[in-house]
């Protein structure tokens, strides 16, 4: 069964997908869905942007196996970091990106891109339809639609803006003319000529655009602090958006300054966006800094220790430190999926999935051991895997793992070392796929908030102010009683790569690590004495430059049909495997 598995898999990539979904065939990708074509129902239209993180499509109708919504992206984005090696290669549907195979113009690439353009349809699709008038009854929609597109917004711009690899792919860069370029913005205005000739917007035009939507965001919600269903924002949605947008611009500019001077040209011009308003790169800092408070002092708090290891309910129900998720319910088409779903993919306690250790499959996801190795005795997060010394530990499984798993010990001692069991199964269902299916998972938590403002507290406010911001957090909330969390570390480089390394233990499988190795230039790191990634998936990426193949492709169907949108070079096989530096 697995052979053919992997057949299939092998015949997926060899055909390329045209659309996501049926929507999507009827609709040019960069062309703007108009209120005619969808109707005028601004609750309705509202539903259809939540509802599509939660569309998918099987391998039968041009999708991937790795196609379960919106949260496929979270997958990927940790695979590509490499947080995530898993156990088993053979049902590892998420190995293009670890073996860097069928990057270019293949079908997931076109997956990706189809389906980030519509979601921004269905939020422009609101926009053109709603009033606009900050009191309206539409206002909470307005709002919600202008997060949901600042927000894809901001992870396109990441995902497609071509970085220094220090590979060969840089000089192609430089043929193909692409250096500091986004992607084509398309908003509720655009026309159809206009979106055939829409050139990849410059990332200081981007990065005006994006604040612009989130200021107006936060003008719409104000009075939103809270929501029926966490899938809809609410003002602090709106405040964590911006606090990610901030970190990204300070990152970048402290890095370029010359990107700096640029963006500051550019904001002489004239423009329908609102100036961003600073002029040094310290005040993108205190920005970031100022956004990630406002988002805390909203009414979230930190997940305690009782509600992360919680069996029935730990990280696949809403509680106060969730701030945006998607939700599936056991009527929709992902709880039916069986085998294809983000439990099956991710919970190794699930009896229907490929994660499961008992099972045929045995693809549970590890923790990355390098990574494991920075967490701190104490740090009560450390029980999310099991550590190397407790495998098949009958007395460490009674101690410290039993009331935190929905597993027998018979079933857990098949773990193996730094196997993860974070997410649930929704109940702690782990028998019936469509109700253990029917989980919330989290787009964005206020712990987030809090690694952002150590960031920025380290730049804006110096190193000793930076540190005690981590130290007192992390002893706080993520140590055992008795306990005091210490940090060693002596200078600037290393207290960041300190708080970079507790921000993915924290936010390990919810995707945002992705974001950080970017923006930070950070190598990915999978061959090294001790690792616990597969051989074939052994191989790191250049100091101080991005990971090559997490630069994302746009397809050649899109640049044939909108001729002012460049390409990225595709990056399959630039690092050998094996290779480090």
């Amino acid at each position: 069964m697995k052979i053919a598995i992997n057949i299939l898999k092998g015949i997926a990539v060899t055909t390329l997908a045209l659309a996501a979904t049926s929507c999507l065939e009827e609709t040019f990708p960069t062309n703007e869905v108009t209120a005619d074509q969808l109707g005028s129902d601004i609750p309705g239209l509202a539903n259809g942007i939540t509802a599509y993180m939660t569309s998918y499509t099987s391998i039968s109708n041009n999708g991937t196996y790795a196609d379960i919504g919106m949260a496929q992206n979270l997958i990927w984005h940790n695979t590509m970091t490499g947080d995530i090696p898993p156990t088993d290669v053979g049902y590892d549907y998420f190995s293009w990106y670890a073996e860097q195979n069928y990057l270019g113009d293949w079908t997931q690439q076109t997956v990706f891109w189809r389906r980030n353009y519509y979601l921004i349809q269905k939020t422009n699709a609101v926009l053109g339809s709603a009033n606009l008038a900050y009191d309206s009854e539409d206002a909470r929609y307005v709002g919600n639609a202008l997060c949901y597109r600042a927000m894809t917004y901001i992870e396109q711009a990441a995902q497609y803006e071509y970085f220094r690899t220090g590979t060969d792919l840089d000089a192609k860069a430089d043929e193909l003319g692409i250096w500091g370029i986004t992607v084509p913005i398309v908003t509720e205005k655009t026309t159809e000529d206009e979106a055939r000739n829409n050139p990849r917007a410059p990332f200081y035009e981007m990065y005006r655009f994006i604040n612009n939507d989130l200021l107006e965001a936060e003008k719409y919600l104000a009075r939103i602090t809270s929501t029926a269903s966490i899938d809809n924002s609410t003002l602090g949605t709106a405040y964590g958006l911006h606090a990610r947008l901030w970190l990204t611009m300070a990152t970048r500019f402290r890095l370029a300054p010359d990107d700096f001077t640029l963006q500051m040209n550019y904001e002489r011009e004239e423009s329908d966006y609102a100036p961003l308003g600073v002029s040094t790169v310290k005040e993108c800092y205190q920005k970031a800094q100022e956004y990630a408070r406002k988002a805390q002092s909203m009414s979230y708090q930190p997940l305690t220790m009782a509600q992360w290891f919680d069996p029935k309910t730990g990280f696949n129900s809403p509680n106060q430190s969730w701030m945006l998720a998607i939700v599936i319910t056991t009527d929709n088409g992902l709880a039916d999926r069986d085998w294809q779903s983000f439990v099956s993919y991710t919970c190794p306690e699930a009896t229907w999935g490929v994660a499961n250790m008992s099972g045929d499959y045995k693809a549970a996801r590890m923790i990355d051991a390098r990574l494991w190795e920075t967490i701190k005795a104490g740090d009560w997060r450390r029980y999310t895997w099991v550590d190397p010394a407790d495998v098949a530990s009958r007395e460490a499984y009674n101690t410290k793992y039993a009331d935190k798993t929905n597993l027998t010990f018979a079933d857990w001692s098949n773990w193996t070392a730094l196997v993860g069991c974070k997410f649930h199964p929704a109940g702690g269902d782990i028998n019936t796929s469509k109700n253990g299916n029917a989980i919330s998972i989290p787009l964005m938590r206020v712990e987030e908030m809090a690694f952002i403002e150590m960031e920025a507290t380290l730049f804006a406010d110096g190193f000793g102010a930076g540190k005690q911001v981590l130290e007192t957090w992390m002893t706080n909330y993520r140590m055992e009683p008795g306990t005091t969390y210490r940090s060693q570390m002596t200078d600037e480089d290393e207290l960041l790569d300190e708080i970079i390394d507790m921000k993915r233990v924290e936010l390990w499988l919810e995707g945002t690590s992705y974001f950080d190795f970017r923006r930070l230039r950070k190598a990915v790191i999978k061959a090294y004495p001790g690792t616990n990634h597969p051989k074939v998936y052994q191989y790191n990426s250049l100091p101080n430059a991005v990971a090559p193949w997490s630069t994302y492709f746009i397809p050649v169907s899109e640049c044939n049909l909108n001729t002012a949108c460049k390409r990225n070079p595709d990056p399959s096989g630039v690092i050998p495997q094996g290779q480090t530096y």
